[in-house]
């Protein structure tokens, strides 16, 4: 469907979009009439959410959602239950007090004006008070309070009734709220305004306190705990080193290191001297062997014996008052090594590097005194070796131990090092707690006091009634649009050669059949009708599609029901008349035998077969009330037209017949249906396809007129019927 089709669619339905518009807007003029003019008040709200003037105590940068979402906080909280709740408090403690005028009065003879005679008016003025104070709403659990709720109703001054009136909105791009209310009194305005943001005010800050205070209690118990834990561990640790009397772990575990490398030293010392020792009296044995092969004597100085004992005897000691004394003298250490060098030497003499003289004078004797002194020295020097060796040990075993006291207490002094940071943290929240709640209290403030307006506001008559007027027109072309793209109809001829590309050889506007008989149509007789006369030009260019195909015996077929075939056959055999041609029509339509019926054919088809009825259809054929115009009427029933025509005689007869007639019309039923107009198409010259404007395109259609193509030449065209008188064009 295009633009143009809408349009005069549009044009077709002009009235409708011309009353319904009247309608409403005499509708709108009505309703309107007892409009109240209302006055209307002001006031702003600075909100401080996009300005930051406060003291800066963090670098966190400008968040526009932060800004939107506290905005939104905002005008919920203004519109809430609560502080509009406040507000009616305020309004209905102010109409009754007596010494000054109230906003609205409560007429005698109101029905709901006995609520106030029930009521003591100074208690209601007490219990909104303390309401009002406590910023506590009333209930309508309790029976006293459901009757000032019932009495806030009855002046106006509930929620619902100040909601409908009362508009909260933040001014675009600005940090400013802005908060109106509309009534039939001036002075009621400025004070619902005003009093809605006193009320805002004064139960946000309540809230921004308690929530601050909330925010500093929650970091005090923080800051307590942790100092709790971080005592604990403290003494935890404390009480380990006590236990094990350490103070400095790693300055004691450094000097066992430092006693074990000292002993380890005077311990190699003493296994070399005992390895000296072992080696003497060997050399002692060696000697005493020889005394008893030769009798040759030592030449040796029985002095360096008496020296060797002697400093033996000072290097024991001096090595066990140095390892009393915990090993720890330096200078004792050192006349201990001064000795043993100077042992040494004496008994590198005693081994024979000093010359020998008169060896045979040291008897043996001497030597078995020598090795005694020898083996006497050389059990204290494995003694002294042992004795280091326990002591090395221990030393060890003692470093070993440390090592674990030591993880024990890095564990402890790493829990407190935790806990020292918690509690440092949990102390500097805090601290920016306590810095928050002093510096940056919020920047709400009412900027625009509201006044009472002078005049009323402008009812908006005269828009409302134009808006219900360009809304219903505006409704009524959309509905009709909708109607129009919705239906899927064939109503035009250009939509019928786009849903079935075929051709088609004519159009024919719908004819009021009740108003015009079709077979008066052509007659002079009948009442001029512009409908009448477009049908009988249409009829006319069908005559002449006809003429020119120069098909002589056509059949006139649908493919559903009330496609109009009686109407198109009548009327082109009516103008054919005209024309002096003789026209037989022949009624094959056995579902639906309204032509015969119409026309008054007697002795029908199928009541009287060709084959069995000896006269032919000569004999059947009868004069209609056309002039010129024969019918062969038929009988309706349940058979087709191969059980009424025997093949070869029909088509003889036919011949026969039509050699008398100029032109031969038969009727088929529906191509959907039945087989009768597909068995009749073999006995015609040309077939005409009637549809109405009306009906829907199916698939079934579409295989009909698929297999009236497939008759090549037979197949004229189709007629488009039942086209309204709007739609021709």
């Amino acid at each position: 469907m295009d633009i143009v089709y809408f349009i005069r669619a549009l044009l077709r339905r002009k009235w409708i979009l011309i009353g319904v518009p009247i309608v409403a807007i005499l509708c709108a003029l009505i309703f309107t009439r007892d409009f109240i003019r209302l006055y209307k008040s002001s006031a702003q709200l600075s909100t401080g959410f996009t300005v930051n003037e406060q003291v800066k105590l963090t670098e966190e940068r400008f968040n526009v959602y932060e800004a939107d979402i506290k905005f939104n906080n905002v005008l919920e909280t203004l519109i809430s239950t609560k502080v509009v709740g406040l507000l009616s408090y305020k309004l209905m403690i102010h109409d009754l007090e007596t010494d000054r005028p109230p906003f609205r009065r409560i007429e005698d003879q109101d029905k709901k004006a006995a609520l106030l005679r029930n009521l003591d008016l100074d208690k209601v003025k007490v219990v909104l008070q303390n309401h009002l104070d406590s910023m506590q709403l009333l209930t309508s659990f309790d029976a006293d309070e459901k009757k000032i709720l019932e009495l806030l109703k009855l002046y106006q001054y509930d929620y619902v009734s100040l909601s409908e009136l009362l508009f909260v909105n933040r001014v675009k791009r600005t940090d400013y709220i802005e908060i109106q209310f509309f009534s039939d009194n001036p002075e009621l305005s400025a004070f619902v305004v005003n009093s809605l943001c006193s009320e805002f005010l004064r139960y946000y800050n309540s809230l921004w306190y308690e929530r601050s205070n909330e925010a500093v209690k929650t970091f005090a118990n923080l800051v307590e705990q942790k100092r709790q834990e971080l005592n604990e561990k403290e003494e935890a640790l404390r009480a380990f080193k006590s236990s094990q009397g350490v103070l400095n772990v790693e300055a004691e575990s450094t000097s066992q290191i430092e006693q074990i490398a000292s002993y380890e030293s005077a311990l190699s010392e003493a296994r070399r001297e005992s390895q000296a020792l072992a080696l003497s009296i060997e050399d002692i044995n060696k000697r005493l062997s020889n005394l008893s092969t030769s009798n040759r004597g030592l030449l040796a100085s029985s002095s360096t014996n008496t020296d060797i004992l002697t400093l033996r005897e000072q290097i024991n000691v001096l090595n066990k008052e140095y390892i009393s004394g915990g090993a720890t003298d330096n200078q004792l250490l050192e006349r201990i090594n001064n000795l043993r060098n100077q042992l040494y030497t004496k008994l590198e003499e005693a081994n024979g590097t000093a010359s020998f003289e008169g060896e045979e004078q040291l008897g043996r004797p001497d030597l078995i005194s020598k090795k005694r002194d020898l083996e006497t020295e050389l059990a204290i020097s494995q003694d002294n070796v042992r004795s280091l060796a326990s002591k090395v040990a221990d030393l060890r075993a003692s470093v070993g131990s440390y090592a674990s006291k030591e993880a024990r207490i890095a564990t402890l002094e790493r829990d407190l090092a935790l806990a020292s940071q918690e509690y440092l943290g949990a102390q500097e929240k805090y601290n920016t707690a306590i810095n928050v709640n002093l510096a940056s209290n919020h920047n709400i403030r009412q900027t625009l006091e509201g006044q009472p307006a002078v005049e009323p506001e402008s009812s908006k008559r005269l828009i409302t009634t134009a808006l219900s007027g360009v809304t219903s027109f505006i409704l009524c072309v959309m509905i009709i649009i909708f109607l129009e793209y919705v239906d899927v109809s064939i109503k035009t001829s250009a939509n019928f050669r786009k849903q079935l590309n075929s051709d088609i050889i004519g159009v024919i506007n719908k004819l009021n059949q009740k108003e015009v008989a079709s077979e008066n149509i052509f007659s002079n007789k009948s009442r001029k009708s512009e409908n009448k006369d477009i049908f009988r030009d249409l009829i006319r260019k069908l005559r002449f599609e006809i003429e020119s195909s120069s098909k002589k015996v056509i059949l006139f077929t649908s493919t559903s029901p009330g496609a109009g075939k009686t109407t198109v056959v009548k009327a082109l055999a009516r103008t054919l008349s005209l024309g002096k041609k003789r026209v037989l029509i022949i009624d094959t339509n056995f579902s639906n035998n309204t032509l015969t019926l119409e026309i008054e054919g007697l002795l029908p088809l199928g009541a009287h077969s060709i084959e069995s009825n000896l006269v032919g259809i000569t004999k059947m054929i009868r004069a209609s009330r056309i002039p010129n115009v024969d019918i062969l009427g038929c009988s309706r029933g349940d058979y087709s037209p191969s059980e009424i025509f025997p093949e070869g005689k029909f088509i003889s007869q036919l011949k026969e017949v039509g050699g008398q007639y100029d032109y031969v019309f038969l009727e088929g039923a529906a191509l959907n249906q039945y087989t009768d107009s597909k068995e009749l198409a073999r006995y015609v010259d040309g077939i005409i396809l009637v549809f109405a404007a009306d009906s829907v395109i199916k698939p079934l259609d579409k295989e009909s007129i698929a297999f009236l193509e497939k008759q090549e030449s037979r197949f004229i065209g189709s007629i488009l019927n039942k086209v309204k008188r709007e739609n021709l064009n």
